[in-house]
Order: structure tokens, then C-alpha cells, then sequence
């Protein structure tokens, strides 16, 4: 649900065109009439809410509170957001659903332990296939 808010914030209203302007090109932005400074503190703002939401959902859980305890979803996160390319939003979705069917296969079929080198493998392939992600768009190839 909150994926799904901040997809339609960014890409559907006038705030989230302000932002993505604002942390694309800053001075042309300015120039523009966007308020840059308060772009980048509210997109800092939402970054620690969302932060904060997904930590809340966390701690409840197995995981607890642990220093170590988020080191494994680091890389699980990394390697979402690398395979679902770093600039899509709905690729990143998708690369999260399909790294956790990876995942509970892995873990199902073979063991827990196998599962952070199931993920680094596919992370691994897909960096020499298609090195902007899976679902990026493709970039021109100029002469």
C-alpha cells in the first residue's frame, strides 16, 4: 500500500513532478519557480518516514532488535532494487515479489543458509545480462 502511494505521489501529481524535478535538476528546477530547498527536505522527510514505517513493521517480528539482525535484508534490498532498476518504481515491485519467491523456494526446497547466495546469484546474472535491470528502460546507442 505504501509502494502504491508513493508510486501515484510521483508519478501522478504535482508535488511528485516537483520532487523528481528538484532531485534531477536542481538548478534548472530553481529557474523553473521550484522551491529546491524544500523539495529535498521534504523528499528527506518522506525518505525517514518510510524508513521509520518499514522499521516499526520489523522490529515486532523474529528479527528483533539486533544489530545484526537487518544485515541479511540489506542485501535482499540491494538486490530488489538493482534488478528491478534503480529508476522504476513498478520494476522494483516486481524484483521484490520475485526475489521473495526466490527466496521461500530456495529456503523450502534446499535450506535458510542457501537462499542470501540464491539471491547474490540472480543479483549476479542480472548485472551481466542486463546491467541497468531487468526492468529499466533501454538507453539509445549513439555512434
Amino acid at each position: 500500500a505504501v509502494m502504491g502511494a508513493l508510486a501515484l505521489l510521483f508519478s501522478r501529481t504535482s508535488l511528485g513532478l516537483q520532487l523528481r524535478a528538484a532531485a534531477f535538476a536542481p538548478e534548472t528546477s530553481r529557474l523553473l519557480g521550484v522551491r529546491v530547498p524544500r523539495m529535498v527536505t521534504l523528499g528527506w522527510a518522506l525518505a525517514v518516514a518510510t524508513a521509520a514505517l518499514a522499521a516499526i513493521l520489523l522490529v515486532p517480528t523474529e528479527l528483533g532488535l539486533n544489530p545484526h539482525a537487518v544485515d541479511l535484508l540489506f542485501v535482499d534490498a540491494f538486490a530488489v532494487a538493482v534488478i528491478g532498476g534503480l529508476d522504476s518504481p513498478v520494476g522494483a515491485l516486481l524484483a521484490g515479489i520475485g526475489v521473495g519467491l526466490l527466496v521461500s523456494l530456495v529456503t523450502g526446497y534446499a535450506s535458510a543458509a542457501a537462499a542470501p547466495l540464491a539471491v547474490l546469484g540472480l543479483l549476479t546474472l542480472v548485472l551481466l545480462v542486463r546491467p541497468g535491470g531487468v526492468f529499466s528502460p533501454k538507453e539509445a546507442r549513439t555512434a
